[in-house]
């Protein structure tokens, strides 16, 4: 599992530049997402793979936004403290919303986190699974207390399958607080709850399990993902939900498309290390007029492409390729002349293989290099040799470059 240099804490209440982040509450005055992520079948996502979204307005009113810092902080936990289980649950459930999300196509609906309120801007910022907004035309956050708000999208990580999102509140909030994993590292067996709203309709069901693994691999959509593994009932909707330790500290976001349809007592949560890193940078990176206000990972490159790599029949001989199955209109080369169907033979003029992928080619480039394709296109029965050209480009979910 990752490990990030995180700041510790032990108080409840952190306040920083305007805001408050804790595990306590501010006083008051279905299904998850339909469309998949698109990933290459043969090269990891994270080795420069892209991802499909249909969705309207992505964080358009971030665009030139004040907004105030969060710094992210941890928990450690109480040594020998073991509190009662229903003490543990009326103290965080209220941090655990449900999302219902309106689609081109339908809707859906998934769980989310609050983790903190900047008061400065007048919004709250909660964490959810990025499959769960996939697509989305609006995004609506209904708290415990039954009250709904229209959400911002504030930036997402397809490989990492996670997405930030703001509502405009700040009373009457509970936030979660997150366990520092470097002080209390989760160990196998410990007693976890998670909640969610699973099937869309159940919203603040709490179940119960233990940690089962911590570092269990899961290839979800084509993206290799570590995730804890949890006996804990995870169900469809449970996605972007809690999974909490018996202190109340939050280890881990729920992930249930990583949950087969009549599996029981096998559930999985992205660790909280990873959580906080991504959500820490798409904090960090968020407001500006760079790329429509929203969130993104400096130095993160996609090409932008779906590709199914091996041995294709051109009717002349046999070539390896990487077939383009799918163009994003996010990623590098949206605009490069590419095409459904082109079969990608060379990259800079050397052959693509089973060990020069080109994943594996792209994971050597940075952002602002060129990269030549050598492309063969059918043409009735014929296959054309052409080539293309793609400058990479700073990947940014939602903005369309």
């Amino acid at each position: 599992m990752r490990k990030f240099k995180i700041i510790a804490a032990v108080i409840c209440i952190f306040v920083i530049t305007g805001v408050i982040l804790a595990g306590c509450t501010f006083p008051s005055g279905i299904t998850d997402g339909l469309l998949g992520r698109i990933t290459d079948e043969t090269d990891p996502p994270a080795n420069g793979d892209g991802t499909n979204i249909t969705g309207e307005n992505l964080g358009g009113s971030l665009k030139g936004a004040t907004v105030d810092q969060i710094a992210l902080q941890t928990t450690a936990r109480t040594p020998n403290d073991k509190p009662e289980l229903p003490d543990v649950i009326e103290e965080i459930e209220d941090s655990v919303v449900v999302i219902n999300v309106e689609l081109a196509n339908g809707k859906s609906s998934g769980s989310g986190v609050l983790f903190a309120v900047a008061s400065g801007e007048g919004y709250s910022y909660l964490i959810t699974c990025l499959h769960v907004v996939e697509g989305h035309k609006k995004i609506r956050v209904t708290l415990a207390n039954e009250s709904t708000y229209e959400a911002d999208f504030v930036g997402g990580v397809p490989d990492s399958d996670i997405a930030v999102l703001r509502i405009r509140v700040t009373n009457g909030i509970t936030v979660a607080r997150f366990r520092n994993t470097t002080a209390n590292p989760i160990r196998k067996g410990e007693s976890v709850v998670a909640i969610g709203n699973p099937l869309g309709t159940l919203s603040g069901t709490v179940t119960e399990g233990i940690i089962s693994a911590i570092d269990r691999e899961m290839n979800i959509d084509g993206s290799v993902m570590t995730l804890l593994q949890t006996s804990a009932a995870i169900n469809s909707g449970n996605s972007g939900g809690g999974l909490f330790d018996n202190q109340g500290l939050l280890i881990g976001m729920v992930n249930a498309k990583s949950v087969g349809t009549s599996v029981e007592g096998l559930g999985y949560a992205i660790p909280i290390d990873t959580v906080i890193d991504i959500t820490q940078k798409l904090l960090d990176t968020r407001g500006n007029n760079d790329y429509n206000g929203l969130g993104y990972i400096p130095g993160k490159k996609m090409l932008g492409i779906t590709t199914i790599s091996g041995e294709y029949n051109t009717g002349s001989g046999t070539v390896y390729a990487s077939k383009i199955t799918v163009i994003s209109p996010y990623g590098s080369a949206a605009s490069a002349g590419l095409a459904v169907d082109d079969l990608i033979i060379k990259v800079d003029d050397v052959a693509l293989s089973q060990e020069r992928t080109l994943g594996s080619v792209l994971a050597q480039k940075n952002i602002g290099d060129i990269m030549k394709l050598t492309i063969l296109r059918q043409s009735g029965f014929r296959y054309n040799e052409i080539t293309r050209t793609v400058t990479l480009k700073q990947y940014v979910y939602g903005y369309n470059q």
